[in-house]
């Protein structure tokens, strides 16, 4: 090869290395500038190059969730407690349950939100089974509902002293309860999912106390024997004390044993 060709040849020769340097270095330097590190990686030194981000708020939302039955009381003996009725006449639990074969025993009020869109679901309820031999009774937990206001058929009653409330262990004023005549404990917790704390929606996508009503009058003990209930709270401290039950085998462990081995 000649002089001149050689000297061509050398730089074609130092153009290609000037490319493969070029490109080398933009494959060091991409990662860099390309790619921006994720939150909380670290550097080659091993600290944090980014802030974590910041936690969202909690959620306000809250549903019925279902509940262990032996937690909740199911199978118990309720305590006979007292309390009024709308027109002032005292009434026993034992006379509540006695005529029907089950009871259900709601809480409501006409101040709290969720009580006042629950009134007429348990309304239609009250409507359907009370032809099945299903009794409703409303208790409301405070001073300020005008009875005369309410939609129900059933015996509204006035709890003000808390001993009813006391003796079933309600802890928010839309809780429900389904005794039978030996104010034996079967079911407690929410109507439905429809409505709860933060949201609605159109129709519920579970019937917790319709369901467990009709695999009672089956003669089933309920799947879903418990759920929590949300609405306003009711506060332990405003309870009066529930009349104790004494421990004896007619009394709870009988109970205990049909509900939950039988």
């Amino acid at each position: 090869m000649d002089r001149r060709g050689t000297r061509r040849s050398g730089r074609i020769g130092g153009l290609l290395g000037g490319v493969l340097l070029v490109g080398g270095a933009l494959l060091v330097l991409r990662p860099v500038w390309a790619d921006p590190p994720s939150a909380g990686a670290a550097s080659s030194s091993g600290s944090s190059v980014a802030a974590a981000p910041a936690e969202s708020p909690p959620s306000l939302r809250e549903a019925p969730r279902p509940l262990p039955a032996a937690e909740a009381g199911i199978g118990r003996l309720i305590p006979d407690a007292a309390c009024r009725d709308s027109q002032g006449r005292t009434v026993r639990l034992t006379e509540l349950v006695a005529g029907s074969p089950w009871t259900v025993l709601a809480f409501t009020n006409a101040t709290c939100p969720l009580c006042r869109k629950y009134a007429p679901v348990l309304a239609r309820l009250e409507k359907e089974y009370a032809p099945r031999g299903v009794a409703f009774v409303f208790v409301n937990p405070t001073q300020k509902d005008k009875p005369d206001d309410v939609p129900f058929a059933g015996r509204y009653l006035l709890d003000t002293p808390g001993k009813l409330r006391a003796a079933l262990g309600a802890t928010s004023t839309t809780e429900v309860f389904v005794l039978d005549q030996r104010r034996t404990l079967r079911y407690r917790g929410a109507v439905d999912d429809q409505y709860g704390l933060g949201y609605a929606l159109e129709s519920p996508r579970q019937r917790y106390l319709a369901a467990a009503l009709d695999e009672l009058l089956a003669g089933r003990s309920p799947t879903v024997a418990a759920t929590t209930a949300p609405g306003c709270v009711l506060e332990k401290e405003e309870a009066a004390s529930a009349p104790t039950v004494p421990l004896t085998y007619h009394a709870r462990i009988e109970r205990i044993i049909q509900v939950h081995c039988l």
